[in-house]
């Protein structure tokens, strides 16, 4: 097939557009949805309608910790794409189902058999208590996320109508022309005939898969398989009150609770023993950028369990690797990984940068950063503080930062950009020590993690910018542009970029016109980026002296861009002298005078 590469080469040795296209993968549990591939959601409406109205009971890392799904919605809400994918172990994928009885009088003789089957279409724990309502022509199918339910509380309404965690579909037992379907239903509501043809209209209009259930007629077992003309099923509900809103009763008829296996959601235990399963990898699927398009990929808050308690690194690093092979594979995105949310000792604190050391693979890792510690914060959409991940920390700081008009590569570090919000607590407080530790001020070899600080008069700020890449300064007597954040989102901008046009141009004539319908779109693209500070130069060359006789006759073109990014401000060293009649505040490029009065 046709290909497009795109080779980096890192000559910052020495030394876009604002993209609001910002997608972050998500793994995690929801109430319902697909959970086989990933989902691009970029509205809440959508996210609701695909994944629920709520997080699943056992849906969170552990008691007061943000879920996946809520991790998902608060960013979505706050402006960012998300790639969310539901994960579902095999052991729970098996849908649950119920079967609505039948009794059948044929010839005399009366039998009872299932006449409906109603299965959720996905596994989960939305379908723990399935109910159906028969409200003469109205057929209400209630799937329900929570506590499962004694055989007493199907008498009670209150457990099916009303509460925030049921849904239904409403299905009318009606034909085309608003004709009930019904042979006969008793005066009093609570029992009635249906014929077969009845029900295979029924069927008809309502066998298809919706967002949560599916119906199927059950045929008989008999020979031809099929329900015969003169069956009829007598259906005996049973009758329920509701209050309405005016106080009134008002007689609903009711079917019981329909039995159903394996109608639970996996525990956050589950999720980690199949993600760190050899056989299992979630983000296999993101190194296609053919079908995926992706700028952040998370763990969604999953995490290994532990750090070594002696060499203070991850006790498992699958999960970590399975990202970061993604994200170097397709090379323009950024994988943000999560330490554990564990009690950590001083030690472990002191020497967290190493936590990662074992990934160590040159410049893959720029691919990847790093942030400490877990922050208690509120969470727009339960409007509860909780406790977050740092990644989720990060992209939510950095979502808000873009909505005041920052661009993407303008990462959240430091006062203006990076101060987090609505924050009362962190997991433990980082002072100047553990900030030059992590911050690799004094160990260049190392891996560095960003700290978030309580900053004195400023509050809680993410106070780092480094990628994971380490150069050990015993090998090498330079440093990379790759080891800032900022650097590497500006790169991975301006690839996603040149992927599309080049995406674009395929199949186009390999000649001049080709090249300069290439430049021509890549070059206002890079000018914005520049205006806004995001590179300091660039050049093109897409010409015959790239693109040879040779090339051509490949079907290759080929070209290069060249960029000099804009570095980050770190550290300032500065004279501050105090004289007679002046002060002067000196750096290393000039001095400013400031005059006393």
């Amino acid at each position: 097939m046709p290909r497009i590469s795109i080779a980096e080469v890192d000559n910052t040795l020495y030394s876009a557009v604002n993209t609001r296209d910002n997608i972050v993968f998500i793994p995690g549990t929801a109430i319902k949805g697909s959970y086989d591939e990933p989902i691009l959601i970029t509205n809440i409406r959508d996210f609701v309608d695909t994944f629920g109205n709520h997080a699943p009971a056992n849906g969170s890392i552990r008691d007061g910790v943000i879920s996946p799904w809520e991790y998902a919605y608060n960013l979505i809400d706050a402006g960012f794409s998300v790639l969310y994918r539901r994960i579902v172990p095999s052991s729970f994928a098996t849908p649950v189902s119920g079967a609505i009885k039948r009794s059948i009088t044929s010839g005399g003789d009366t039998t009872t058999k299932n006449t409906i089957i109603i299965k959720a279409k996905y596994p989960g724990s939305y379908a723990n208590n399935i109910y159906y309502i028969l409200d003469k022509d109205e057929l209400k199918i209630f799937y329900c996320n929570g506590t499962t339910r004694t055989d007493k509380d199907k008498t009670n309404a209150d457990h099916i109508i009303g509460l925030s965690n049921f849904s239904y579909e409403t299905y009318r037992l009606v034909d085309e022309n608003g004709n009930s379907l019904w042979t006969s239903v008793s005066a009093d509501g609570k029992s009635g005939t249906i014929s077969k043809a009845s029900l295979i209209t029924l069927c008809n209009k309502i066998n298809t898969y919706f967002n949560n259930v599916e119906i199927e007629l059950v045929p008989d077992s008999d020979s031809d398989n099929k329900i015969d003309s003169d069956e009829v099923a007598i259906i005996i509900p049973f009758t329920v009150y509701v209050k309405t809103v005016n106080g009134s009763d008002k007689a609903l008829t009711c079917y019981e609770k329909l039995s159903s296996t394996n109608a639970s959601d996996p525990t956050y235990n589950d999720i980690i023993t199949y993600l760190e399963d050899d056989s299992n990898n979630i983000y296999e699927v993101l190194k296609d950028k053919y079908i995926y398009d992706v700028k952040f990929i998370t763990s969604g808050g999953y995490t290994c369990s532990s750090l070594d308690s002696t060499s203070w690194k991850v006790s498992s690093k699958k999960i970590y690797n399975d990202m970061l092979d993604a994200a170097y594979t397709r090379s323009d995105c950024l994988a943000i990984f999560d330490i554990p949310f564990v009690a950590t000792s001083d030690s472990e604190k002191m020497n967290l940068y190493r936590a990662f050391e074992d990934l160590k693979s040159g410049t893959k890792l720029s691919y990847a950063a790093a942030y400490a510690p877990w922050i208690y914060k509120l969470s727009p959409e339960s409007n509860e503080y909780m406790w977050c991940p740092p990644s989720y920390v990060f992209l939510y700081t950095l979502a808000e930062s873009i909505k005041r008009g920052s661009f993407t590569w303008q990462i959240p570090a430091g006062v203006n950009r990076g101060s987090v919000s609505n924050a009362v607590s962190a997991q433990y407080q980082i002072g100047e020590t553990l900030m030059n530790k992590w911050q690799d001020t004094e160990y260049t070899s190392n891996s560095a993690i960003n700290p978030i600080v309580n900053l004195r008069n400023y509050g809680y700020v993410i106070y780092g910018q480094r990628t994971l890449y380490a150069i050990d300064p015993n090998t090498r007597n330079w440093t990379s542009a790759l080891r800032e954040i900022g650097v590497r989102l500006v790169t991975i901008d301006i690839k996603k970029r040149i992927f599309d046009i080049s995406l674009g141009l395929t199949f186009e004539g390999n000649n001049v016109h080709t090249w300069s319908e290439f430049c021509g779109q890549l070059t206002p693209f890079l000018e914005n980026i520049k205006a806004h500070d995001g590179i300091l130069h660039y050049e093109i060359i897409m010409d015959s002296n790239t693109n040879t006789t040779e090339q051509i006759a490949r079907n290759t073109v080929k070209g290069i861009v060249r960029i000099s990014p804009s570095r980050a401000a770190e550290n300032f060293d500065i004279t501050f002298e105090l004289n007679n009649d002046v002060v002067y505040i000196n750096d290393a490029s000039e001095t400013v005078v400031v005059s006393e009065i």
